[in-house]
């Protein structure tokens, strides 16, 4: 019994456009939404724990965000 491949000789295969075919807007709006999901997880990154939900219920409990 032979092989089935399930791709059709003549279909082209993916491959990496040329610098020419890039549009420039679009890597631009990538970037800036890369630099926004950063942006937006730099506090916790930064400060893991006080995100805590035990946290965010009483602010004041900074030495163990566990919880009493």
């Amino acid at each position: 019994m032979g092989e089935l491949s399930t791709e059709s000789p003549d279909k082209p295969r993916p491959a990496p456009v040329s610098e020419s075919q890039r549009l420039r807007l679009i890597d631009a709006l990538r970037g800036v939404a890369l630099l926004g999901i950063l942006l937006m997880n730099i506090p916790g990154f930064a400060m893991p724990n006080y995100f805590s939900e035990s946290f965010r219920n009483d602010p004041t409990n900074v030495s163990r965000p566990d919880g009493p």
